[in-house]
């Protein structure tokens, strides 16, 4: 007799595959192997006869790896993949964000060679580079960019934008969002306008958008622009809200 792992060995297959066989083939090899304890399984010559018989009849099951081995293998070098495209995202992530850093600090510099005491932050939300992880406006980088700015003696006085509140489109997300991001950055004001002749839409968005203004202590700020550079509709439109959280940005370039 032999023990069932050298016959495995001489056959070039693995002793798993050989006990598939003994499974698969158990009423034919009745009697003609043995079970021994600690010892493993020991094989007969007519063992041994019958096994390499099924081998070289279906060599595909011997030979061949586990369907569900090849599926696994597969979902790695797929996922491997994945991982491989995450990580250079990520770096292409980095390097947008630094490039912006990069820029928005030469500007910064600039605005304090030239005295200035404010400067403006226009359309912040079109810049995620500068509002996800790692850019000055994330919520865990805000605290230094406000050092920054001090230290430069810089204020952001407002968050202007063309969140244009007239439209059917609803910006009051990214309003709220940006009233978030100016409670957090001790910016007191956040800029929109109306362009469109939809006062329905501008009073819907700031009944929504008024709320959270009190709430965070960021007032919003209508541009004389588009429908209220009549100052009749602009003064009506105020004194419909009365509200403290509610006041006018002068836009003389744009009238």
């Amino acid at each position: 007799m032999i023990k069932l792992q050298d016959f495995a060995t001489q056959q070039g297959v693995t002793d798993r595959q050989v006990q598939r066989l003994l499974n698969k083939y158990e009423d034919e090899l009745a009697g003609l192997y043995q079970r021994k304890g600690p010892n493993g399984t020991w094989l007969t010559e007519e063992a041994c006869d019958i096994l390499r018989s099924k081998m070289r009849q279906a060599p595909a099951a011997i030979i061949e790896k586990d369907a569900r081995v090849t599926e696994l293998e597969a979902r790695v070098r797929e996922l491997e993949k994945m991982l491989a495209m995450a990580q250079n995202a990520t770096l292409e992530a980095q390097a947008a964000t630094q490039k912006a850093q990069d820029k928005a600090q030469a500007l910064l510099e600039a605005a304090a060679d030239m005295k200035f005491t404010g400067i403006e932050v226009y359309d912040l939300y079109k810049y995620p580079a500068l509002t996800d992880r790692g850019g000055p406006f994330h919520k865990h980088k805000i605290a230094a960019t406000i050092r920054q700015l001090r230290d430069l003696k810089l204020t952001i006085p407002c968050f202007d934008t063309s969140c244009d509140i007239s439209t059917n489109n609803d910006v009051t997300e990214t309003v709220r969002s940006l009233m978030e991001i100016a409670q957090n950055s001790h910016v007191p004001y956040v800029v929109v306008c109306a362009l469109s002749d939809n006062e329905d839409a501008v009073y819907s968005a700031l009944s929504s958008l008024l709320p959270t203004a009190q709430e965070l202590g960021v007032s919003i700020l209508v541009k004389t622009s588009g429908i209220y550079s009549d100052t009749t509709r602009l003064r009506n439109m105020l004194d419909r809200f009365a509200s403290d959280y509610l006041a006018v940005l002068w836009d003389i370039h744009h009238p």
